[in-house]
């Protein structure tokens, strides 16, 4: 978990079959590349996640464009 002013913004969370880079305001990012789902369809209204099911799949500077935003 990675915070800024005492406010969650970012985690990492692992799964049987993917893991994933959560971003707490997610709702507010541009998301120009499309990249970001809705968490919990129905239950969260923010939160974002980027999911990979490899490390093959990241692509650094996508990922941190998403973060410095």
């Amino acid at each position: 978990m990675y915070t800024l002013n005492n406010k969650n913004v970012l985690g990492f969370s692992g799964f049987k079959e993917h893991f994933g880079l959560w971003f707490f305001q997610g709702v507010f990012l541009s998301d120009p590349l499309n990249k970001l789902i809705n968490a919990q369809e129905g239950k969260t209204k923010a939160l974002r996640q980027m999911r990979f099911k490899s490390h093959v799949e990241i692509d650094t500077e996508i990922v941190l464009s998403y973060i410095e935003e």
